[in-house]
């Protein structure tokens, strides 16, 4: 959650966090956007694991 918290897409991210329900609202989000959604996955990853090495 921290890790992703690193990532700030767009103001609807404050919509899915009130929901509580990140996840679907991640799934909706990237069906209207692969690229954009491909990219940020990419990103949040990369700063995973830079952060443990």
């Amino acid at each position: 959650m921290h890790k992703i918290a690193l990532f700030k897409p767009p103001p609807f991210r404050n919509t899915i966090y009130k929901r509580g329900d990140l996840v679907n609202g991640i799934e909706s989000f990237s069906k209207r956007n692969w690229k954009f959604f491909e990219i940020s996955i990419m990103y949040v990853f990369f700063v995973a694991v830079a952060e443990d090495s």
